[in-house]
């Protein structure tokens, strides 16, 4: 038996103002998704508590406790906002990594407490990518070699990102900022 193992995603809004933290655990299926919700897992029934810890790049962590409508098994999702995560309401959330974790609590008959709970690293990349592309542009200041550097720089964090080196992602991530900064003046 597998036991239930929540599953989720985040992806950044467009204007870095909110995530959207979406619940991808599923109904239990014996064949297609043996870690889901419902017997001989836990059910949503069972599920007492859902939470969301989430750790910014500066380190500070915020927790969401029982937000509506999660726990889910039909991929349901909730607006995680700027000022859920500390920030005013015009303040974007920094370009970085960020430690997103979904726990479910409850009681089944063999188990009590925590009854799943994943961990990932997501990077929020906006301002860079903005960035990126506005050196493309006339406007910018920035030379065709510049570009296609941060063009390149910007497509290997997110190949980074994507097999797991999030060392290697932060660092190029670093890069990119500073030559949004100061390069190109293009931020």
């Amino acid at each position: 038996m597998a036991g239930l193992q929540v599953n989720f995603n985040v992806i950044q809004a467009n204007n870095s103002l909110s995530v959207r933290f979406t619940e991808l655990t599923g109904a239990y299926n014996l064949l297609t998704n043996p870690t889901g919700y419902g017997f001989p897992n836990a059910t949503l029934a069972q599920v007492s508590t859902a939470t969301i810890f989430i750790t910014r790049p500066d380190g500070v962590q915020f927790t969401l406790q029982n937000i509506s409508p999660l726990p889910s098994s039909t991929n349901q999702f909730i607006d995680i906002t700027n000022v859920d995560l500390g920030l005013n309401s015009g303040t974007k959330l920094q370009d970085g990594f960020y430690v997103f974790t979904y726990e479910v609590q409850g009681t089944t008959p063999t188990q009590s407490g925590i009854l799943s709970r994943l961990s990932k690293n997501v990077l929020l990349y906006n301002d860079v990518e903005c960035c990126v592309r506005k050196m493309g542009s006339s406007s910018c200041g920035c030379t065709h070699n510049e570009f296609v550097e941060a063009f390149n720089l910007f497509n290997a964090m997110l190949s980074a990102n994507l097999c797991g080196n999030y060392s290697g992602a932060q660092e190029i991530l670093e890069r990119l900022q500073v030559m949004c900064s100061n390069k190109c003046k293009c931020h």
